[in-house]
């Protein structure tokens, strides 16, 4: 996230061209608790967070709850939602997008990560994925969507 807050705040043209056209809202961690004893991917619950985006409850996701009614309730609408972090069997950064019955939305997303990928060293392409079949998979341990 602080390699895109760089980015985005330094004097590159592309940069300028990007804030020109959007707006940008970085929640710095969403899992405090989880990061705070240890767990990286399940918060104090042992909940995986990644899993609550569709129907957070306030109780017991608060903070996907914010992001969610954040994200619901702004005047803007939401071209692209990034969820930044580490996965243990990866190395550098992709990105995970949902697959949109839109071809052109569909066919932007990808471009955008491709687009990243030649301006941020550490994005790899060819690890992005934005199919169905990745989306609708199943968690290993229980049987929650991505």
């Amino acid at each position: 996230m602080m390699g895109m807050i760089d980015f985005l705040v330094s004097n590159n043209v592309e940069a300028r061209k990007i804030l020109n056209e959007f707006y940008f809202l970085f929640v710095p961690i969403l899992n405090p608790d989880g990061v705070f004893n240890g767990n990286n991917r399940m918060d104090s619950l042992g909940q995986n967070l990644n899993r609550f985006y569709l129907l957070p409850d306030l109780e017991k996701q608060p903070s996907c709850f914010a992001v969610k009614s954040l994200l619901e309730h702004t005047r803007m609408s939401v071209y692209a939602f990034f969820d930044l972090h580490g996965h243990a069997n990866k190395k550098s950064c992709f990105l995970f997008g949902n697959s949109i019955n839109n071809q052109r939305l569909q066919v932007e997303s990808i471009l955008f990560a491709k687009y990243l990928s030649t301006v941020c060293e550490y994005i790899e392409f060819k690890s992005c994925n934005f199919s169905k079949k990745q989306m609708s998979s199943k968690d290993k341990n229980d049987d929650q969507s991505k």
